[in-house]
């Protein structure tokens, strides 16, 4: 759940997933009519590969790993108003730690940061890409199993990981303001929590989580901070919860129950939530490809972009169970 696979650009929403066989990608207008599928890359699980659109350069970037190799594969392209994406370099391979699984990336400019967990889990490996070639900048022992986000910081990059893969964990944040050469003593989360999302404005990270309890929890870390702040319920009753930004003044977080879809805003530096807002209620399903018939989640069960821009928010899920169909609906948030 906490990578990202959908964006909006050239006056289209653009969603990546998994069919089993191949990375996929669709656009749409409206949300009403969407375009044939287009074939990026082999891929037959979504959980191993992410994607990052860079809209001052207006360039999409991806990771991609197969589970079991040693290694990451990378591309960038530039997307259009038709739909198309020209690839600006050939998919190109980068040797890591063993069975790397859950990639994340963020890019800007010539910068591209990616995290992966390898060594079955044991490892986070952190790798950056400038200009010409990529480095090794950080390994985290973790020994349980991870996943990783990173967040671009005004001073620096942030990595928020959980440890303990997908069971209930405490989440970390260490951060590095000299282009990775060190880092941070990580800094705790006091719960634990069964899902992670979080984004960044200027040198602060938001965090959203679902706890043992299904509260959908808020916290945030400021770049030097000892702790993490502002803890505080966003909902109850929740299994899975993802946060957006408009990169300056405004968050949004979409959230489900068992039947129903949720959404608020917060407004920053002023703190004050939006009262919680109806999606929908027990969707019926209306697919935006064919149902699959992999018994993988091929899509993370809830995407919304990183990036917000305006007050059209693009909120896709997972519907059904083997096969699963994608779902698509906007959520309207405050102007």
């Amino acid at each position: 759940m906490q990578q990202r696979k959908v964006f909006s650009a050239d006056g289209l929403t653009w969603i990546f997933y998994s069919d089993g066989k191949y990375m996929l990608y669709q656009t749409s207008r409206d949300g009403n009519i969407w375009s044939n599928q287009v074939n990026v890359t082999a891929q037959p699980k979504g959980f191993h590969f992410s994607i990052w659109y860079d809209l001052d350069s207006n360039t999409v970037h991806y990771v991609n790993t197969d589970g079991f190799g040693c290694g990451f594969w990378y591309r960038w392209g530039n997307p259009d108003s038709n739909g198309r994406i020209t690839w600006g370099i050939k998919e190109s391979f980068v040797p890591t730690g063993p069975l790397g699984t859950n990639p994340y990336i963020y890019a800007k400019g010539n910068d591209v940061w990616v995290s992966l967990q390898t060594s079955s889990g044991a490892d986070i490996e952190v790798w950056k890409f400038n200009d010409s070639s990529w480095a090794r900048k950080l390994v985290i022992p973790t020994m349980l199993g991870s996943v990783s986000i990173l967040l671009p910081l005004s001073s620096g990059i942030a990595l928020v990981y959980g440890v303990g893969n997908y069971r209930p964990s405490y989440q970390n944040v260490t951060t590095s303001v000299d282009d990775g050469k060190t880092w941070s003593a990580p800094v705790s989360t006091p719960d634990q929590y069964i899902t992670q999302s979080a984004v960044s404005v200027a040198d602060t990270v938001y965090f959203v989580g679902v706890d043992k309890s299904l509260h959908l929890r808020f916290v945030s870390y400021t770049l030097g901070d000892t702790s993490f702040h502002n803890d505080g319920t966003v909902a109850t009753g929740i299994y899975r919860g993802v946060i957006s930004t408009n990169g300056a003044s405004e968050l949004a977080v979409v959230y489900a129950d068992n039947s129903s879809i949720y959404y608020r805003s917060l407004s920053l530096p002023v703190g004050n939530w939006s009262s919680e807002r109806l999606l929908l209620t027990s969707p019926s399903p209306l697919p935006m490809h064919p149902p699959q018939s992999s018994p993988y989640l091929n899509c993370d069960p809830l995407m919304i972009p990183y990036l917000s821009l305006n007050n059209r928010l693009p909120v896709v899920w997972l519907f059904g169970n083997n096969p699963f169909v994608l779902m698509f609906s906007v959520a309207s948030l405050p102007t």
